[in-house]
Order: structure tokens, then sequence, then C-alpha cells
């Protein structure tokens, strides 16, 4: 199944992201339109649906005598529609807050369309309120008792998708591409000597990271090279001078005793300690 995967999948980490971003797309699309469907076959209240009714019923009571609807709005009362015709005098005493009625817009997604009204409260209960006369405002109860509303459950949907499962689908690439891939070399790095033979980082995942993998190899065999250069160097530095200093104490040691003699041999002495520290020291540091 991974191998399959691959194969279809970009080979860059931009590719990946590009093609994440894509998928995510369509399977919001298509997740978008299955949900679309169950809002249309299930019935839950519309609040947008409210304000309609109340515009329409608002017309029709316009076109009506005042002493006639009172008829009318009993036989809606009867159909079970709570409409009431308040005295703007009532409405206006009652304080408007935008930021409520936006609330309230956002957060069922209202969409009124060329409706002229507003929501505001009163005593205690929403209402969809609009103009009837000069002195008269029709009040729609229309709002719904469920909080799982048509829009609600459409807003709430995308909004999830947007904030919740697309960047945690983005952080699971992440996590895929970049993250273990680093964790992977960041451990062959604390575990492995740098003069095992074997190949340190393997070369696997995406293009950046197979880069990255074999510089990292490449440094690692040009640290080595220059590694095991450094020690042949020393061997023959150790073997080229210890061999005249052989050759100088011999000479030294023929000559009849003096002062001579005896600062030669003790400056071959302090040489040949010198000579042993340093190549003790070096070699110590290439271990």
């Amino acid at each position: 199944m991974r191998g399959f995967v691959r194969r279809f999948l970009p080979q860059s980490v931009r590719g990946q992201f590009a093609a994440i971003i894509f998928i995510a797309v369509i399977v919001i699309m298509s997740v978008g339109s299955v949900v679309e469907s169950f809002i249309e076959n299930v019935d839950l209240p519309a609040v947008e649906d409210s304000a309609r009714r109340a515009a329409v019923f608002a017309a029709l009571l316009r076109e009506t005598p005042a002493e006639a609807r009172g008829a009318i709005l009993a036989t809606a009362a009867r159909a079970g529609f709570d409409f009431k015709v308040l005295p703007k005098e009532q409405i206006r005493s009652i304080p408007y807050s935008y930021l409520q009625w936006r609330s309230i817009e956002w957060l069922f997604r209202i969409d009124r369309g060329a409706v002229d009204g507003r929501w505001i409260r009163i005593g205690g209960r929403y209402a969809f309120v609009i103009d009837l006369d000069q002195h008269d405002v029709l009040a729609h109860f229309g709002m719904p008792d469920s909080w799982l509303t048509s829009g609600l459950v459409r807003a709430s949907f995308y909004r999830f998708m947007a904030f919740v499962a697309l960047p945690v689908l983005i952080w699971l690439f992440a996590v895929w591409a970049v993250t273990d891939p680093l964790k992977r070399i960041s451990a062959a790095v604390g575990s492995t000597e740098i003069e095992n033979s074997d190949q340190l980082f393997v070369e696997r995942g995406s293009i950046e990271m197979v880069g990255l993998a074999r510089a990292l190899n490449r440094m690692r065999t040009r640290i080595r090279t220059m590694i095991e250069n450094r020690t042949r160097m020393l061997r023959s530095v150790s073997h080229d001078l210890r061999t005249p200093l052989t050759r100088l104490r011999l000479r030294a040691e023929r000559m009849d005793d003096g002062p001579v003699r005896t600062a030669i041999l003790s400056d071959v002495q302090h040489i040949e300690v010198l000579i042993d520290e340093t190549v003790t020291y070096l070699r110590n540091d290439v271990s």
C-alpha cells in the first residue's frame, strides 16, 4: 500500500504539500455535497424561513384593513404561526444591539435577502420585526427552539473542515514527510560511529530528504577520508622522525664523554618525548 501511494504521490515536499491541499479540497467538496443532501432531505429548521414568512405575512396585512387583521392573526395562530401586531412605540423602547443581531446572523447563517426587518428580543423571546405602517409593526416569533438549524449544520461543517480537519491533515503530513525523516537522521547521527563503513543515513523519503541524506553521507565520507589520510600521515611522520633521531643517538653514543655528547643525547631524548606526546595526542583525538 505504501509503495502504491509513493508511486502516485509527488516526490518533493512542495509537490506533496500541493497534492495534500488538492486532495483535502476534493474531500471537503465531496463530503460537503453529502452534508448538503442530508440537510435537504432532513427537516431541519431554517431561520431565514422565518424572515421570509414574516415578509409574506406582512405584505398580506398591509393590504388588509386594520379591523380585519385580528381574524387573519387568529387563523395564523391556529396554523401554528406566532404573529403579533405591536405598536411602533413599544418596539422603539426596546434597545437594538447591532452586535447581537450580527451574532445571531453569523451563528445561524441567516440570509434575509431583500427582506427589510430585524431580529430583536421581545419579552425574553427573539422575534423578527417588519414595519406594517406608520403606527404598527409585525413581530414573528419564529426563532427555532432547536439550535440544530440547517444554517448551523452547514456552517459548522465547513468551519470544522477549515479550522480542524484541514490543519490536522497538514500536521499529519508534516509529521510523515518532515519530522519523522529528521528524527531518523538525528537518531542515526547519535547512534553510529563515523568510522563505520556502512551507510550512515538511509536515503529514503521525499526529494529534499533524500538530498539531505546524500549530502550527509558525502560529508561523512569526506570526513572519514580526511581522518584516514591524517592517520597515515602521522604514522609516516612518526617513522620518518624516529629514524634520523635513532641514527643521531647512535652517533652521539659513539662520541667520547663530554659536555657536547651529553647535550646532544639530552636534545635527542627531549625531541623523542615531544614526538611521543604529539603522536599520542593526535591518536587520541582520532579515536
